[in-house]
This record gives structure tokens, C-alpha cells and sequence, in this order.
């Protein structure tokens, strides 16, 4: 897996990574798709350290990444999630109405 970007600011940042780098391992474990990387990282809390294992240059380097957490203040538009929206009942079922259409 190819890291893309790695953010001045970001905990990846701070840990070492650049941007080029190819995750091989995370722990013990070989990185083959982004699954990997996320069943691995879902059960990480902030502070937790990890180690991977990116190849850069032709040379395996061994990076610890320590987790952070993250600010919910600075989501941007894209980050948050989408209003929700008003749930009417019709018979058993609910039903979303979207708020420019309530009844």
C-alpha cells in the first residue's frame, strides 16, 4: 500500500512517514490491501504506539507511530457527516423525509 500524502501537522508526520512510502508490515503482520491496515488500526486509542515496517528508497525502515487523536473542532465540511434527517412513521415503517419536504 502506497502512502499518498502525509500531512505536516498529522501524527504519520511526526512518526516519519513520507509521502512515496509502501507499508509492507504493520506489527508482525504483512500488508497486502487496506483492509489490513484498517482491522489493524480499529483497535488502536490514542496514545497507543504501532510499529510498521515502509519500504523507501529500496530499504525496509521500521517507523513507530504514536496515535492521535483526533480534534473533532477541526472537521472539514467534507469530514463531517451528513445531517440527519427527520424520521416520519407510515404504518410499521419509518420513513426519512428530508427536512425541505416535512408534512
Amino acid at each position: 500500500m502506497l502512502v499518498q500524502q502525509v500531512y505536516s501537522n498529522a501524527p504519520a508526520a511526526n512518526a516519519g512517514f513520507c509521502d512515496g512510502d509502501v507499508l509492507v508490515r504493520i506489527g508482525t503482520n504483512d500488508v497486502r490491501c487496506s483492509a489490513d491496515i484498517l482491522n489493524r488500526m480499529f483497535y488502536c486509542h490514542a496514545g497507543d504506539s504501532v510499529q510498521f515496517t515502509v519500504r523507501r528508497d529500496g530499504t525496509e525502515k521500521t517507523i513507530t507511530l504514536i496515535i492521535g487523536s483526533r480534534p473533532a473542532e477541526e472537521m472539514t465540511t467534507a469530514q463531517r457527516p451528513p445531517p440527519r434527517l427527520p424520521l416520519q412513521t407510515v404504518g410499521e415503517w419509518p420513513t426519512v423525509v428530508p427536512a425541505a419536504h416535512d408534512r
